[in-house]
């Protein structure tokens, strides 16, 4: 399910139209036809938003290098608690026991050393977050952290692929074998023009979603659509 904010009308009656003069077929329901052609551009911009603002692999390194220090920081300053500030925290532990007796307050859904366990079970139960406890978990979060962080791959500096591109195209190809008489071909001329029925469809529907997108890109999208198809599946086991 496509979440609404990426519906916005792409394509009027006359454009759709338009489309299937271009595309040399003539659709059964027009109107249906036009909802479909909406419903793969809400589909292309929900895709294409996930590849778009990625944070660099410098950042997110930076982002897991810090948690591991704050943890480790944090973990250090447990373990060097004197008495008082131990026995502090102890009685802040005591304290959030009876706060989710008396009131239900208690961790996840509060700041809070009690971690209740009521979504799980009808009875009342939890258990306290004690400090031992407290520095396992904060170990945890650095051993996470550092083997994320290690796991991390970096980024191609290289343009990212039309990821959105390539599955709008193939979701056309799927909807062109069903209505269309032609080929799902990207033939072109000597400057580039696509020739080819699908080639000429794909152009003006698609700059129709995106005005920006040069002709040469989108038939590079068919090309490398139809390099994939002909890859082969290899033998099974």
């Amino acid at each position: 399910m496509v979440a609404s904010r990426y519906y916005e009308t792409t394509y009027s009656q006359k454009d759709v139209a338009r489309l299937c003069e271009i595309g040399g077929f003539v659709p059964n329901d027009l109107d249906e036809f036009r909802e479909e052609l909406e419903e793969l551009a809400a589909i292309y911009r929900c895709e294409n938003a996930r590849f778009q603002n990625l944070p660099s692999y410098k950042a997110v390194s930076a982002e897991l290098i810090n948690i591991q220090k704050q943890a480790a920081r944090l973990s250090d300053s447990l373990q060097r608690l004197g008495w008082d500030a131990r026995r502090a925290i102890e009685k802040g532990i005591d304290a959030d026991s009876v706060r989710m007796i008396t009131e239900g307050i208690a961790a996840p859904e509060h700041p809070s050393l009690f971690l209740s366990l009521n979504s799980r079970t009808d009875e009342l139960l939890g258990v306290n977050v004690d400090i031992p406890d407290l520095k396992a978990i904060l170990g945890g979060l650095q051993n996470a952290a550092h083997a994320g962080q290690q796991e991390l791959r970096k980024r191609p500096s290289r343009k990212m692929p039309d990821y959105g591109l390539r599955l709008w195209l193939s979701n056309i190809e799927n909807r062109w074998t069903q209505i269309s008489p032609h080929p799902f071909s990207r033939d072109i001329d000597s400057n580039g023009e696509p020739i080819t029925y699908a080639g000429r469809f794909c152009v003006a529907a698609f700059k129709k979603i995106e005005p920006s997108y040069s002709t040469s890109r989108i038939m590079n999208g068919i090309k490398n659509l139809k390099k994939e198809q002909r890859k082969p599946s290899g033998k099974a086991g």
